[in-house]
């Protein structure tokens, strides 16, 4: 086939193919999924939280430990799907004093404080909800940087590179100074951030 009618080809491939599937007709190639922006993400997270009888606190405080972790999981398939990622393990550990939860990407799970989990009072609660959202986030953003990105920002996403590996995570283990440092790099910031926009959607702030 000579160039000319290989760009003839091509432009005629240009002309047939709808914008969003060209990499996937010309090449074989998917293009990635995108996620929504984080003001609908939080949005349809809020909007979810109520479609679950069992995550309102006066239904959720007559529950055991078991149906608990249950609920959080259906949560976040749910959860999951709203922000384009694969839904995790929830479970509920013993994580030490002051620890209300964590995201590892070593076992790509979440893990909320057992002696949270067990508490019935309102104040524990909303504490559970902040903590699983804020570690969800986590999951999000290692999920972009891992495995897909799906994140339409640019610039967060690449705040988050730059923070986890350029610069790397700083776990604030050295001090009053290493403290402030881990508060205010950028994955922490905007996992803080979504965890409240969440919680001001649902009202419960």
């Amino acid at each position: 086939m000579s160039i000319l009618e290989t760009t003839e080809s091509f432009e005629k491939t240009l002309e047939t193919v709808e914008p969003k599937n060209f990499l996937e007709t010309l090449y074989g190639m998917n293009e990635a999924e995108t996620a929504p922006s984080m003001e609908i993400q939080t949005r349809e997270i809020s909007e979810t939280f109520f479609e679950i009888p069992k995550l309102q606190y006066e239904i959720w405080k007559d529950l055991s430990l078991q149906e608990r972790i249950d609920i959080l999981q259906q949560f976040e398939t749910e959860v999951a799907k709203i922000e384009c990622r694969e839904a995790l393990p929830v479970k509920s550990g013993d994580l030490g004093n002051c620890v209300y939860g964590q995201y590892s990407p070593q076992t790509n799970d979440i893990i909320i404080s057992k002696n949270l989990m067990e508490s019935d009072s309102r104040e524990n609660y909303l504490q559970i909800l902040n903590t699983y959202f804020h570690e969800g986030r986590h999951a999000y953003q290692f999920y972009n940087l891992l495995k897909e990105r799906v994140e339409p920002n640019s610039e967060l996403y690449n705040s988050w590179n730059v923070n986890l590996n350029v610069l790397g995570y700083n776990s604030g283990d050295y001090g009053l100074f290493g403290y402030e440092e881990y508060y205010v790099q950028p994955v922490e910031t905007d996992a803080r951030i979504f965890a409240e926009e969440v919680m001001i959607k649902l009202d419960l702030r």
